[in-house]
């Protein structure tokens, strides 16, 4: 799995991930990867994602092949851009979307991402849930050591930059969690004007 933060912060957005994978039990540090990085930009935004690397390397597909379906300026346009690519995802990526749960209420994504964007902060998760964030939040297996680091650290008059406050908290969640490990990768954007 993995740790991954996104903060909001003066006029930065920014987004921290670690750098690890697992194939089955095996990890795979990112010593050992010619690209270890979880991050994709696309449309002015940085996209952080958790879960299987095949669903990073869809990511990374749609965005190199889909790039003007995505669009990052609110709730609604997020939305909208993860429910066009879901059916890309599944005609083109050959996505199964049966899950074992008969109350399923939507056919899964699978996809769990942050998004650090120039209108804001957001979450996006399997069934196309979009949440924006005030000040931060976190997914990932190491999620809760990285949130429980930034309600501890982040203090809108302090010194300290967005990206600075994300990379700390998943740094912590490297010493906690057995499915994180760095080094650390972070991406800002200045935020619009307005948001």
């Amino acid at each position: 799995m993995t740790s991954i933060a996104v903060v909001r912060k003066g006029r930065t957005a920014a987004v921290a991930i670690d750098t690890l994978t697992k194939q089955g039990s095996c990890l795979v540090p990112p010593r050992h990867k010619a690209y270890p990085s979880k991050l994709v930009e696309v449309g002015g935004a940085f996209i952080a994602s958790s879960g299987s690397i095949a669903l990073l390397r869809t990511l990374e597909s749609l965005a190199q092949h889909h790039a003007d379906e995505f669009q990052f300026g609110s709730i609604a346009e997020i939305y909208e851009t993860f429910r066009r690519l879901h059916q890309i995802h599944v005609d083109d990526y050959h996505l199964l979307t049966s899950e074992d749960d008969s109350e399923q209420p939507f056919e899964s994504s699978h996809f769990n991402v942050l998004i650090a964007a120039p209108s804001g902060i957001y979450e996006v998760q399997s069934y196309r849930e979009v949440q924006q964030y005030n000040h931060f939040w976190a997914t990932g297996s190491g999620y809760r050591y990285v949130l429980g680091s930034l309600e501890s650290i982040y203090d809108e008059d302090d010194d300290r930059t967005a990206a600075e406050i994300a990379r700390r908290a998943v740094e912590v969640a490297c010493v906690f969690d057995d499915a994180s490990e760095g080094p650390v990768l972070t991406a800002e954007v200045q935020l619009a004007d307005g948001c």
